[in-house]
């Protein structure tokens, strides 16, 4: 079950050094930026802890 209030916000998406996707997150407890690769953002939007 997901849950109801996200914890990150999606900017946005843009490609590595290497070609990869990184996905930009805010936190919206500490309004910190971090990035993350496809995988980790799959799991975390399917658990309902990212806002679009």
């Amino acid at each position: 079950m997901a849950n109801k209030k996200p914890k990150y916000h999606f900017e946005g998406k843009r490609k590595d050094a290497n070609g990869k996707d990184v996905y930009v997150l805010v936190d919206l407890k500490t309004k910190k930026q971090i990035e993350v690769d496809q995988e980790t953002f799959v799991n975390k939007e399917a658990a309902g802890e990212i806002e679009r």
